[in-house]
């Protein structure tokens, strides 16, 4: 049922006039009253003033549900908050970054970092963990030197972020609207499905949270907390020995990469609810530090399939 989605919020921040209403629309299924620019007032100055909602929807894991389970509960939902762009709305910017899980710092890549594009970056080093940076705009690009602009362009970007927390976060070249806003919709946006790749890659292996005997199916597509700051979603078990896989949309901050990077030594005995990057059918090194995992739900007792559902 739709109610067991597991929604994930992500911002979408930047420049003025870099394209960010665009990439929203491109993204999106479902839109809110408040989606791509509504008011009278955003049509008429042709930009955005004020959040605007909408949302996709990606699968979970490509394995099979577990018995009784509904396809719905399978989906993760993506909320996308569209945040205006103009300095005089860096009040309404910050209120949008406050409840996000990811940034999307969308930059116009033929004119590359911008004013309030360097705020919007300062903003998400301290309101979210993750960041997903999209250089929009590359049809505008000439077609014969595209792609080294394409490469320019993120050689800067990565030195941008080098000295930020977002050190080594994906880069993806889109063109959210191709020809620009007047263009006709003959022409489908480019490099989308790249970019919910980038957002939605990434898995860790917990184990110590449950028992051997238990079912993990039960608990598949509940939310979990790491300590280091991400929100991650039950995925499926991993083996036969109480491990399990959790999903973490957007992938982990380069902080977090560190701490799970595995260094080869001996298994030790593993402390209650701890995250380690593994490869099935690897031998598993240990991670330099344990990452502890939070876990909160209650059960239907009546339920005939014993199903779970996520704690308010």
């Amino acid at each position: 049922m739709a109610g067991r989605r597991v929604n994930v919020n992500v911002g979408v921040l930047g420049h003025i006039d870099s394209g960010k209403t665009a990439l929203a629309r491109a993204l999106s299924t479902t839109a809110s009253t408040a989606a791509f620019d509504k008011q009278p007032q955003s049509r008429e100055r042709g930009i955005t003033l004020d959040l605007g909602f909408s949302c996709f929807a990606v699968p979970l894991a490509a394995h099979p549900a577990a018995p009784g389970a509904e396809p719905a509960e399978r989906l993760l939902q993506v909320t996308l908050v569209d945040c205006p762009g103009h300095a005089s709305l860096i009040r309404t910017i910050i209120g949008g970054a406050q409840i996000i899980d990811l940034m999307m710092l969308v930059i116009d890549v033929t004119k590359g970092m911008q004013t309030q594009s360097a705020e919007c970056l300062v903003i998400g080093q301290i309101a979210c963990q993750k960041l997903v940076v999209v250089l929009n705009k590359i049809d505008l690009l000439p077609e014969d030197k595209r792609q080294a602009a394409i490469d320019k362009m993120t050689k800067k970007m990565q030195k941008t972020l080098e000295n930020t927390k977002f050190r080594g976060a994906p880069i993806i070249p889109v063109a959210a609207k191709p020809g620009g806003p007047e263009a006709p919709e003959t022409e489908a946006p480019q490099g989308i499905s790249e970019l919910i790749e980038a957002m939605d890659d990434y898995s860790v292996i917990g184990r110590s949270l449950f028992k051997k005997e238990t079912n993990i199916q039960l608990f598949v597509g509940l939310r979990v907390h790491l300590s280091t700051g991400e929100l991650g979603i039950i995925d499926s078990a991993f083996g036969q020995s109480g491990k399990f896989k959790v999903h973490i949309p957007g992938g982990l901050s380069p902080e977090s990469k560190k701490i799970l990077t595995p260094a080869l030594k001996k298994r030790g005995r593993a402390g209650r609810g701890e995250a380690a990057r593994s490869e099935e059918g690897a031998e598993r090194p240990e991670p330099t530090q344990h990452v502890a995992l939070s876990l909160s739900f209650k059960r239907y007792v009546f339920d005939t399939h014993k199903r779970m559902v996520q704690s308010p």
